[in-house]
């Protein structure tokens, strides 16, 4: 439930056709979608192939390594893309901070397996509430059922649930004092 994979996407696609002219929410759509999301889902389908990680949700801290390695380049490399197309300031905090977030959860992965379903939804809700207050507050209680769902099917803790929200929070809030 609430795998970043599908809810990124999805809310990142919806509130560029809320905030940006259609073509430029096709255009960064189509970023996102090309340059992120297909390269990350054929790795991981590959490596489920191959038996090299259990799942999609990239559970084991060791294969999270990995995957971090891979997504973090992707997302990067769309912010210079943002940067060098003179993109609004807010659409590039946004991504940034989304950036860094992801920066945050490899550096906590050697310490602690912090849930990124959890922290990546906590943050989408910021990006929610600054359109609508009401979406951004009924996003945070589906967040609430994603982190019942991690504890449910054991994939976290209470403390890699926990560090999780503390990071999506903190990235999300500090977001807000930029944009």
């Amino acid at each position: 439930m609430g795998h970043p994979l599908v809810t990124v996407p999805f809310v990142v696609i919806f509130l560029l056709f809320q905030t940006q002219p259609l073509k430029n929410a096709l255009f960064i759509s189509c970023l996102v979608i090309g340059i992120i999301q297909i390269p990350v889902l054929i790795n991981l389908t590959k490596k489920l192939k191959k038996e090299k990680i259990e799942s999609f949700d990239v559970s084991d801290r060791n294969e999270r390594k990995k995957f971090y390695f891979l997504v973090l380049p992707l997302l990067i490399l769309v912010n210079l893309i943002l940067m060098f197309t003179n993109q609004s300031k807010d659409l590039i905090y946004s991504f940034l901070f989304a950036t860094i977030l992801l920066l945050i959860m490899q550096a906590m992965n050697y310490f602690i397996k912090s849930s990124l379903h959890v922290a990546v939804n906590v943050y989408l809700g910021f990006l929610l509430f600054n359109l609508n207050p009401i979406a951004g507050i009924l996003w945070w209680i589906f967040v609430l059922m994603i982190a019942w769902s991690r504890l449910v099917l054991k994939k976290h803790t209470t403390q890699e649930v926990v560090c999780g929200f503390i990071i999506g929070a903190i990235c999300g809030s500090v977001l807000q004092l930029f944009i």
